[in-house]
């Protein structure tokens, strides 16, 4: 299986770094951004080859299904639709997005969607930061809506949120 995450940035670049390297670290092996800003994104070099930035208009929650083209040809499996300053954490038994994914399936192979709890960054001020002091030190909080990973074969198309199946 072919894991990838699906995001805008709407002047969210001060963190794009911590970011992907959350996502490349849980397994995904792309991360398809949607640039809806006239920010400057910095990516470090060693995330270049994980990383497809498109500039679009900014459409607001249209967006991600404006270029959803994007991700149906992009020959991944899943996506994680989710935005640049929410993080997903898995339960530390598992490795990577891929075991945690095999082990759902290992209950229902017939499932499309996984749903998640996740963890938003709501202040930033300090790029020099490393992620586990931007977690430690930085007002955070749980939200109530969840972000979903879909299996992009039977998606028909993308909200800001959860993905539209075709046998809805």
């Amino acid at each position: 299986m072919k894991f990838c995450v699906y995001t805008r940035t709407f002047y969210e670049s001060p963190y794009i770094n911590f970011f992907i390297e959350h996502y490349l670290n849980l397994g995904f092996e792309k991360i398809f951004i949607l640039k809806t800003d006239d920010l400057d994104i910095k990516i470090n070099n060693k995330f270049s080859d994980f990383i497809e930035i498109k500039n679009v208009e900014n459409d607001g929650d249209k967006t991600l299904s404006y270029n959803f083209d994007l991700i149906k040809k992009s020959g991944y499996d899943w996506v994680l639709l989710v935005d640049n300053d929410e993080f997903l954490f898995i339960n530390s038994q598992f490795l990577n997005i891929e075991e945690y994914v095999n082990h759902i399936l290992k209950i229902n192979c017939n499932i499309n969607s996984i749903l998640f709890r996740w963890l938003m960054i709501h202040k930033f001020n300090n790029e020099n930061i490393s992620f586990k002091d931007l977690i430690r030190e930085n007002k955070m909080f749980y939200h109530d809506v969840v972000k979903s990973m879909v299996k992009i074969n039977d998606i028909k198309s993308v909200s800001s949120h959860f993905g539209k199946f075709f046998n809805n």
